[in-house]
């Protein structure tokens, strides 16, 4: 059973209004029905997104440079092309997000064995050491964010949060092709 669920006010539309008061956030543990999915979503969003960067400084990283580092940890390697497509960025703009991983010693490039013109992106020992002080910091933000949720909350939330994430990746993809 869910701790999450949604009221209905009687004599309002749903979707009537785009955007909450600040104190209606503070004050309802329960969102109203006229409250748009999509701002919710963007409103945790943001709100987990502080907590990250905060966990993550004394580590010397980002959120974006841990997701980063957890990428090319669980995927024994990635290249910037796969990286530029899986984050949405322009190569140019991965170039910068990677390179001060790079200067720091954390990553390192090398020959694709499979295919030379392609250059590899490792986690150095560094880098290892890096990602398991980060992923650390991530585990105790994870039970301070997630405590007050059940189990069958935090998987049915994991689980809506994975197919928004895959549905919006394989659009991106079809969109690419398109263009």
């Amino acid at each position: 059973m869910s701790n999450l669920r949604t009221t209905t006010s009687p004599g309002r539309p749903a979707l009537e209004d785009d955007t909450p008061s600040q104190n209606m956030l503070e004050s309802e543990a329960l969102p109203p029905t006229n409250m748009r999915s999509s701002w919710l979503l963007m409103h945790a969003s943001q709100a987990v997104r502080m907590k990250i960067e905060s966990a993550l400084k004394p580590c010397g990283l980002t959120g974006l440079q841990m997701t980063v580092l957890n990428m090319i940890k669980n995927r024994g390697g990635s290249s910037s092309a796969e990286l530029s497509r899986r984050f949405f960025k322009t190569p140019q703009a991965m170039g910068q997000l990677l390179n001060p991983l790079l200067e720091q010693g954390l990553l390192q490039r090398a020959e694709d064995p499979g295919n030379r013109r392609v250059l590899r992106l490792t986690l150095t020992d560094s880098g290892r050491k890096a990602y398991a002080t980060g992923d650390a910091a991530m585990r105790r933000l994870e039970r301070e964010v997630f405590s007050r949720f059940d189990a069958d909350t935090l998987d049915a939330l994991r689980a809506t949060l994975y197919q928004i994430s895959h549905l919006s990746s394989q659009d991106a993809a079809a969109k690419r092709k398109d263009d």
